[in-house]
């Protein structure tokens, strides 16, 4: 049996592919900063308890990862898979008004994490001589800039140049790495990032009409991320055509994503 590991998975959308590759007869590992949040994961997903484990960790700080790694392999005695997707939203503001303290935690959490937690993964699947490693992008990794959105798309676009070079140096390793773009999902981090820069009304309506909940786009991406054996693989749910359907069946169906 296979088995993953994806960080950032206490809830929304590594909890959602969390719940997907049990259905996908995987091995899972959840892991998260907060260990109430896990223990509520764990519940929800109490029919495959014997499949899962959860553990804290704190991708801030490479030691935690480490031990990430080392917990899964004894319990398992493999990793299949390695996603990092632990990321953390910004306070819509413009950078002369974000604390330091805040832009470092985002960068430390969105980028740095993504860094150890590559150079955790990349080392223990070399060793093991197979593996795919996955990172989670979002906004600002194909370039998009949004006011107050700064620091949080700038990490993410990092992480999509990481990525692509780190597939370099991956060739003829037998172990590969892809990125993530899920789309606009409306989750708790999202909420959390409507700021002050729009009117809640007009982020909404965005959302509403192309948005999803994390079960979607997760269903969908875990299914290509099995399948998938090319390196510097990009996998999306919202395509330009999907973004078009979406725009034209808002004037005939009406969706309320935050109330759902």
């Amino acid at each position: 049996m296979a088995t993953v590991v994806i960080t950032g998975s206490s809830k929304g959308f590594g909890l959602e592919m969390g719940k997907e590759f049990l259905n996908q007869d995987f091995n899972v590992v959840l892991s998260g900063n907060n260990e109430q949040n896990l223990v509520k994961a764990l519940g929800s997903v109490k029919e495959n308890a014997e499949k899962v484990i959860t553990v804290v960790c704190d991708v801030r700080n490479p030691d935690k990862l480490i031990n990430l790694w080392e917990i899964a392999n004894e319990k398992w005695g493999k990793i299949d898979i390695w996603i990092n997707n632990a990321g953390i939203a910004q306070k819509a503001n413009n950078l002369w008004e974000s604390p330091v303290a805040e832009v470092k935690n985002v960068f430390d959490t969105n980028l740095m994490g993504t860094f150890y937690g590559t150079q955790v993964a990349v080392s223990g699947m070399l060793k093991q001589g197979f593996g795919k490693i996955y990172n989670t992008v979002g906004f600002g990794s194909t370039g998009m800039t949004r006011t107050g959105l700064n620091i949080y798309g700038t990490s993410k676009h990092a992480i999509a140049h990481f990525s692509k070079a780190f597939a370099n140096e991956l060739k003829g390793t037998g172990v590969i790495v892809g990125t993530l773009q899920p789309g606009m999902m409306v989750t708790d981090f999202v909420k959390a990032s409507i700021g002050n820069t729009y009117s809640n009304k007009e982020v909404q309506k965005i959302y509403n009409i192309l948005g999803d909940l994390p079960d979607v786009p997760a269903k969908y991406l875990v299914k290509r991320m099995i399948s998938n054996h090319k390196n510097d693989k990009l996998l999306s749910w919202q395509s330009n055509r999907k973004i078009a359907y979406r725009f034209l069946k808002s004037f005939f169906v009406k969706r309320n994503l935050f109330n759902a």
